[in-house]
């Protein structure tokens, strides 16, 4: 098996004690992978000490540690526990876990992990699935999926997680599926109506030259259009040509676009 170079976590910052316990899981990794946990309790202390930064020996020194304490790197870790635990403000840091919602572009995964990080500091005990629960739910971008799954009286975290996730890969899928379809040089909207306008060339190829339609808002073909009230458009069909000439008038509907 190779040789793996492990680096020790950066320097611990004391300004912010509610990053202690991601800063102690990630030390305890590292001492369990690098073989430092099967060394000697003053070596693991040193260790630590070295890697918490210059800030540790000061801090470990005002808890008044004894020296059998500080042989004993459990000893020395409970300190440190105790006193980031004491320096935490649990009102502020529920707050913060209660504010969190889902970001503009942020994956269903991040915001699902970041909601137990920050759960960590907020001491809720036995009630910390459900609270958790209760904030991925309620945070979500999906407002659709977010009443969908407030409706559900039996939702569980487990039930809740899956499902965020797997609308969001519907979600991913369809819009790949979209990308796939899209010709180049063409717009999107060329490519979602490129069956309706063929059907249009045929209508108009034999009901006449030209077919006025009154397209409302957000309409086909011209989803640019969605910013104005009402739009005629006049599509002249003349040697394989499309001529399309736009006029802002009344709200009528044509009655050959009943199927469109």
């Amino acid at each position: 098996m190779a040789n793996i170079r492990l680096e020790p976590p950066e320097p611990f910052d004391f300004k912010t004690p509610d990053e202690w316990e991601k800063w102690r899981r990630r030390f305890e990794q590292f001492r369990v992978a690098s073989g430092l946990s099967g060394e000697s309790g003053e070596r693991q202390v040193c260790t630590l000490l070295y890697c918490l930064g210059e800030e540790a020996e000061n801090v470990l020194s005002s808890m008044n540690a004894t020296v059998e304490e500080r042989g004993s790197y459990v000893a020395v870790l409970k300190k440190f526990n105790d006193f980031f635990k004491v320096r935490k403000n649990i009102i502020f840091e529920r707050a913060r876990f209660n504010r969190r919602a889902q970001r503009d572009g942020e994956s269903v995964e991040q915001y699902i992990s970041d909601l137990y990080s920050l759960a960590e500091n907020c001491e809720y005990g036995a009630m910390k699935d459900e609270m958790i629960r209760d904030r991925l739910v309620v945070g979500l971008l999906d407002c659709a999926l977010s009443e969908r799954l407030q409706l559900d009286p039996e939702l569980t975290l487990e039930k809740a997680k899956r499902a965020a996730r797997q609308k969001e890969a519907v979600k991913e899928q369809q819009q790949s599926l979209r990308s796939d379809l899209k010709v180049p040089g063409t717009t999107d909207v060329d490519v979602v109506g490129q069956q309706r306008r063929e059907q249009l060339a045929t209508l108009v190829a034999n009901k006449g030259t030209s077919v006025l339609i009154v397209a409302p808002k957000k309409c086909w073909p011209y989803q640019s259009l969605a910013s104005k009230k009402m739009c005629n458009q006049l599509i002249q069909y003349s040697l394989g040509l499309w001529v399309i000439k736009e006029q802002v008038r009344g709200q009528l509907m044509s009655p050959h676009m009943a199927n469109f």
